[in-house]
């Protein structure tokens, strides 16, 4: 014979900790006679709740001062969504006397999404990136300047996407971007735009 005490089933409350699984992934590698080793690759991960989000992108040229990088991190339990970027470029460009230069730009910013509904949302953002530019060829102008941008944007957009691009729908943004007079050479500037 069971007592009622002997039926009653007991459940445990496990505190919740995120475990991330890949959402998307896509690698490549070569090697070049030219260049050297070259890749890329691209991850996002997410746990299973979608409260947090990671995405990081790198590429791979001839050694790790010439790669790129982007890493960041997307806090979604709220309402308001919180990401965290930090990245690093590096490009090579020629000037109007066909002089030889690299542009380095690296830093970091913060973004907040706030959304009014399920189409349209408000954005805020803040940060911090350095340029620092390295002349190969005389006369040497290299160059560094740090800069502080904010922006702030209203978006909306309904579309529908199919695996080529939006099928149906708009998409609408109106922002505001401004490099504040702070830093070390500032490029200070503000601009308006709407698409």
């Amino acid at each position: 014979r069971f007592s009622e005490s002997d039926t009653e089933e007991t459940e445990v409350v496990k505190k919740y900790h995120p475990q991330f699984s890949a959402d998307f992934m896509m690698v490549n590698f070569g090697y070049s006679t030219y260049y050297g080793l070259e890749g890329a690759r691209i991850i996002m991960l997410s746990d299973a709740l979608a409260n947090h989000q990671i995405i990081i992108a790198t590429d791979l040229y001839q050694n790790l001062d010439n790669s790129n990088f982007y890493a960041a991190y997307g806090y979604l339990r709220h309402r308001t969504d919180l990401y965290f970027t930090a990245f690093h470029y590096k490009n090579y460009f020629y000037d109007q006397y066909y002089r030889l230069f690299s542009d380095r730009y690296y830093g970091g910013h913060i973004y907040m999404l706030y959304p009014f509904s399920q189409f349209s949302r408000a954005e805020l953002g803040a940060g911090f990136f350095a340029v620092d530019r390295y002349y190969y060829d005389p006369p040497y102008d290299d160059t560094y300047s740090e800069n502080f941008p904010i922006t702030a944007a209203l978006v909306f957009d309904n579309s529908l996407w199919g695996f080529t691009g939006p099928l149906n729908g708009a998409r609408r943004r109106v922002e505001f971007e401004a490099i504040l007079p702070v830093g070390r050479n500032p490029t200070s500037y503000w601009a308006a735009e709407f698409d």
